[in-house]
This record gives structure tokens, C-alpha cells and sequence, in this order.
């Protein structure tokens, strides 16, 4: 709960990282409790919970867990946690501009999305492992979720239950009005 303020720069970025070999730490939570991120008329962050610049690596959960949540999450490299890259419930988040590669989880290894209406754009997601959904996993069966995806490059990503959605996978309700965007330039 709180307000988290996170923001490093491309040259002194933040570490959220294990301290000791071998032993995982947790994970970055946000609750609904949380501030949530706030933009002003041209979509610019103003204020609220925020994590820029910072590279979250070896959390036993998911990196980031947003229940009930929105921060701002920005140009962070997002690697090797073992419940996923980005957790989210109930959530509606800007995921702009990250990398999120290398994470492993039984839903979504880069970004699980339940009931909740994410912007997630411009992001590089690969090298992820799920059972289903390697890159993203996205579970919008009542259709009152609206998650926005677009300008993301979702590469070799691995879903090891068979036909499952190595890059996106899920479930999307008739009634939503989900958007995913994908360029097939460059295959």
C-alpha cells in the first residue's frame, strides 16, 4: 500500500535484486491500498506510484504483482523471476517501454493479465517460459476488461503445455473491447 516512487535514470538505475545466492526475494506488490499513477490530457505521468529505470531480477514471485492497482511501470528490465515477469489482477497499469525477458511462471512468463485493463505498449518480451502464455497470458472472460496492446516486440518465448501460445495466449470475453495490435514486418 503507500506510494511508491521509484524512478532511477538510464545511467543510475535501481536494483531490486537477490542479496545472497541462491534465495529469492518476494516481489514488488502493489495493493489496492497502492496510489495509483496519475497523466495528465497528453498521457504524461504527474504523479502516483511509479517504478522507472530499474531492473528486477530474482524475486521467487512474480517481479511486479498488481492487485487492484495501477502504477506506472517504465523502461525497467524485468528478468529471471520465477513467477513471472509481471503479475496482474483486477489492475489497469501503464507497461510501457520495458524489457521483460528470461521469466518463468505456469501462466503468462512475461505478463499475466486477469480482469484487468493494462496499456502495454512498445515493450520488448522474450525469452519467457509459461505453460501457457510464455509471453502474455490474458484471462478477460467476463468482458468488462479492456486491455490495450500494441508496439510491443514478443519474441522466442516458450509455452510448454502443447498449443497453448508461445507469444499470447488466453481467454477473451465477446463483450470486451480488447485491443491487440500485431505488425508481422521483419518474421
Amino acid at each position: 500500500g503507500g506510494e511508491l516512487i521509484a524512478r532511477g535514470t538510464e545511467s543510475d538505475s535501481i536494483f531490486f535484486i537477490q542479496n545472497r545466492e541462491g534465495i529469492r526475494w518476494e516481489t514488488i506488490k502493489f495493493i489496492d491500498s497502492s496510489v495509483d499513477a496519475t497523466y495528465d490530457s497528453d498521457s504524461n505521468y504527474v504523479s502516483g506510484s511509479i517504478i522507472e529505470y530499474a531492473r528486477i531480477e530474482g524475486a521467487g514471485n512474480s517481479g511486479i504483482y498488481c492487485g487492484y492497482a495501477s502504477p506506472f511501470i517504465f523502461r525497467n528490465t524485468i528478468i529471471d523471476n520465477k513467477g513471472g515477469g509481471i503479475f496482474l489482477y483486477y489492475s489497469s497499469p501503464t507497461i510501457s517501454e520495458n524489457k521483460i525477458s528470461d521469466n518463468e511462471s505456469n501462466w503468462g512468463g512475461g505478463i499475466y493479465c486477469e480482469k484487468s485493463s493494462p496499456m502495454i505498449s512498445n515493450n520488448t518480451i522474450s525469452g519467457n517460459t509459461a505453460g501457457n502464455g510464455g509471453g502474455i497470458y490474458i484471462n478477460l472472460y467476463d468482458g468488462f476488461y479492456s486491455p490495450k496492446i500494441s508496439g510491443n516486440i514478443i519474441s522466442c518465448n516458450t509455452a510448454t503445455q502443447e498449443y497453448r501460445g508461445g507469444g499470447i495466449d488466453g481467454g477473451i470475453h465477446y463483450n470486451s473491447t480488447s485491443s491487440i495490435k500485431l505488425n508481422f514486418n521483419n518474421i
